[in-house]
């Protein structure tokens, strides 16, 4: 299962979706609104501009109801055949925005050291080219802390262990935003300490509220 795997655009046309929802043509051309990039982390540019902000809103509202049915749809069709039993996911999956042209410090971190168990497994989708700074950076092996980007585009998905490897962004120095979405998924007799909701969204756009796939 790790590794990059394929999966049909025409079925699955999350960059369309994705763009509709944001009210934008290129996903490429997206930049932080000047006066909204605070000092920290790379993602705390992403999460204090408005455009972001607006994502957060349209994701709990009708604005993301292609997006959401195309995501549990995916769940579904391409990621629960890739395990040998139900699964518990992500009630709604994180997008990210690596903005172009813009700063901030690269934090690398492992998902355990927030609480999340090792058996899950993060999958990471790309919606535009991903390459260089504007990817996303893995270590090798735990402990390895020898990041790399990953080289992957639209149509094509990354499964990691997550948990383990230490991951994050560079500051995106290649001209063009970067658009992509990840979530964790675990097997169901893995689960058990997984908070879990039967029915969604959820109210809280929160990696630690699973749901459950049992076919």
């Amino acid at each position: 299962m790790i590794g990059i795997h394929r999966y049909d655009l025409a079925t699955f046309p999350f960059p369309d979706a994705l763009a509709e929802m944001l009210g934008v043509d290129d996903l490429t051309a997206l930049q932080a609104e000047a006066g909204s990039k605070p000092d920290g982390s790379i993602y705390k540019v992403m999460e204090h501009d408005p455009l972001y902000r607006n994502l957060r809103t349209a994701l709990l509202d009708e604005r993301s109801e292609r997006f959401r049915g195309l995501y549990h749809r995916f769940v579904a069709e391409v990621i629960r055949p890739l395990f040998e039993e139900p699964i518990h996911y992500q009630a709604c999956p994180t997008v990210r925005l690596l903005f172009r042209e813009t700063s901030g410090e690269a934090r690398f971190h492992r998902d355990a050291d927030y609480g999340h168990a090792l058996e899950e497994v993060n999958f990471w989708v790309p919606l535009t080219s991903a390459a260089g700074t504007n990817s996303i950076w893995i270590e090798s092996a735990p402990g390895h802390g020898d990041h790399a980007p990953v080289e992957m585009g639209p149509g094509e998905f990354l499964a990691f262990d997550g948990a383990s490897l230490s991951h994050g962004a560079a500051a995106n120095d290649t001209g063009r935003s970067r658009v992509s979405f990840d979530f964790r998924a675990i097997a169901q007799s893995r689960s058990a300490k997984r908070q879990l909701i039967d029915r969604g969204p959820p109210e809280r756009l929160d990696a630690h509220l699973f749901t459950s796939l049992d076919r």
